[in-house]
């Protein structure tokens, strides 16, 4: 009776633990496996987003980045480079990894372009050819998870 108890209790958990865990194959962050959360989102918080179908480099995928300007915050853009309060976070890329060209995303349509975020999440990745709200722009509410990077 014991056994079959702690078999169906490790089947639970293994049943929780694939509905809670994330496991991302880019190399656009230092991690790899995280854990879904519920709490709302924070600057510097790991997200993971479903980006649309008709992106054409995401293509509808899930991507995990962090959160490095919101609501409130001032994003600056200058050409490529992006600020946030002041701060730089990061530079757009004229072209993929592929070689395709890409465009930097700036609502303003001019530079330099500079406002405060009003409502959403400017998401981006710690590694230079990370594709993200430079591209994107800000993401709302309603396709972002908070994750915790487990390693």
């Amino acid at each position: 009776m014991l056994n079959t108890v702690f078999i169906c209790l490790i089947a639970l958990s293994g049943f929780y633990l694939t509905e809670k865990l994330v496991i991302t194959k880019g190399k656009s962050i230092p991690y790899y496996v995280f854990f879904i959360s519920n709490k709302q989102p924070q600057k510097e918080d790991y997200v993971i987003i479903k980006t649309k179908e008709n992106d054409p480099i995401a293509k509808g995928q899930y991507i995990t980045k962090q959160i490095k300007c919101m609501a409130g915050d001032t994003l600056l853009i200058k050409e490529r480079d992006y600020y946030c309060n002041g701060i730089w976070i990061g530079r757009a890329k004229t072209h993929t990894l592929k070689g395709e060209p890409v465009k930097n995303w700036n609502p303003c349509g001019a530079e330099p372009c500079s406002f405060v975020i009003q409502d959403g999440y400017f998401v981006i990745g710690a590694h230079k050819d990370s594709y993200d709200s430079k591209y994107l722009g800000l993401i709302g509410k309603d396709v972002i998870k908070v994750v915790k990077p487990i390693f």
